[in-house]
């Protein structure tokens, strides 16, 4: 009969990995929400200069420099914690590479799989999309240029720390699974791995309430609202499934 790689409490293990994820999480939002909100303001002085809004050259890069950071700490938060819990079980093998290395590795295959450049590209795309939504509704409203400028720096800081807590949610949680399901690989033990879901009432999806406790195959995906999802906050999943997703993978070794 199969047995838990980690905590034999499924929510407590979900719990476990949640809060190593929440502390990187919260790192990031507060440095994600200064970029947003400074970006904000910047873009809205050019545009009542200029009357054009255009992106600071510097955004897209400082937002791909903190996104990879993100990245960097999931993986290895979740990866190295697979990667403890196996060591000293049955039939594990030696790792192929020294932990960090293979994080380091993971993190580039991440970015690779999953378009990181064009992940910062879509979110510098969508602080201009609502920036421009903001001076089209005041330009409807009759509001004069200096008006609608100084109502949206006003709001600027709490458009940022609203936008970089999804961003930075979203983006370790899908890194952190990631993490984990490649070093599961690494392990070298047959295994099967389940979905945990987030069952606090009105908080978790319908279809990762029923998703509770499937299994599946390691290398094999889970099968969520008609979507193949590898993991929770699979990337490759549509953003309903996967924006602010709370779920977590189990995994089970084959006796």
């Amino acid at each position: 009969m199969p047995r838990r790689l980690i905590d034999q409490d499924r929510q407590r293990e979900r719990r476990r990995q949640m809060l190593l994820l929440d502390r990187i999480s919260r790192q990031s939002e507060r440095i994600l929400a200064r970029e947003i909100a400074s970006t904000t303001r910047a873009i809205v002085d050019k545009w009542e200069v200029m009357g054009q809004a255009e992106l600071p050259p510097e955004h897209n890069r400082r937002i791909n420099v903190r996104l990879r950071q993100m990245w960097a700490a999931s993986i290895k938060a979740l990866g190295g914690r697979i990667l403890e819990q196996a060591k000293g079980t049955t039939g594990a093998t030696e790792l192929k590479a020294a932990p960090e290395d293979l994080f380091e590795r993971l993190v580039q295959e991440y970015i690779i799989t999953y378009g990181g450049e064009q992940i910062a590209e879509d979110i510098s795309r969508t602080t201009v999309t609502q920036i421009m939504a903001q001076i089209e509704a005041g330009r409807q409203a009759g509001i004069g240029v200096a008006e609608i400028g100084k109502n949206i720096r006003k709001n600027a800081a709490a458009i940022g720390r609203a936008r970089s807590a999804v961003i930075a949610r979203t983006e370790t949680h899908s890194a952190g699974n990631y993490g984990a399901l490649k070093s599961a690989d690494e392990v070298g033990l047959p295994m099967v791995k389940e979905w945990i879901s987030d069952n606090t009432p009105g908080r978790t999806r319908e279809d990762h309430l029923d998703a509770d406790g499937q299994t599946v195959p390691k290398d094999e995906p889970f099968i969520v609202g008609g979507e193949s999802l590898m993991f929770p906050g699979d990337p490759a999943g549509s953003a309903s499934q996967i924006i602010n997703c709370r779920c977590s993978t189990g995994y089970l070794v084959a006796d």
